[in-house]
């Protein structure tokens, strides 16, 4: 096997020659300096760190970050599943103005949701948009699928103690079917 150059290379990728020179200049220096340690020390062999060790590294930090991020993806926190009772949960209680704010939901499949904060939705026009009196549109509308929602919306913009609704369209009409305390920061 030979080198990029057309140098002689041994069998584990190391160039002889150059080895050779690394320990003569590191027994000049030695001598320079006084280094009666090093210059005892230069006929044994030296330890040579295997580089299997970084590629084990390398994957056990892949497969753990990939752990992480599998078990992260799910956008929202944990929720009792139940295609019969609605429900409603968020990260956490209390967010910043304009953050994100992770939920997950939990209810029949049939039919679409909407998540509102602080309003009721009215209506839904031929392109999917729902109007809100009285608060602004979270998210919506979306189905259960199998009976599961996890996402992530805007915090309102203003400060203070707010309701995330979540409303269950059937027959034309929405119908409030769960619904949770947001404090804004």
């Amino acid at each position: 096997m030979s080198s990029l150059f057309g140098g002689p290379r041994r069998a584990d990728g190391r160039d002889p020659e150059l080895a050779e020179a690394i320990r003569r200049r590191e027994r000049a220096f030695a001598r320079d300096i006084g280094d009666e340690q090093a210059l005892a020390r230069d006929d044994q062999p030296r330890y040579r760190r295997p580089r299997m060790w970084l590629f084990v590294l390398l994957v056990l930090v892949a497969v753990v970050a990939g752990y992480r991020a599998i078990n992260h993806s799910s956008g929202g926190p944990a929720i009792t599943k139940s295609c019969t009772t609605p429900g409603l949960a968020l990260a956490h209680g209390s967010v910043h103005r304009g953050d994100s704010v992770e939920w997950s939901g939990t209810g029949p499949e049939s039919g679409t949701y909407v998540l509102v904060f602080d309003g009721t939705p009215t209506q839904v026009d031929s392109n999917g948009n729902v109007t809100v009196s009285g608060g602004s549109r979270g998210r919506g509308p979306f189905t259960m699928d199998k009976c599961i929602a996890r996402s992530s919306v805007k915090a309102p913009g203003s400060a203070g103690s707010h309701t995330l609704r979540l409303f269950h369209r059937t027959n034309g009409g929405f119908q409030l079917v769960a619904h949770i305390a947001l404090k804004v920061t």
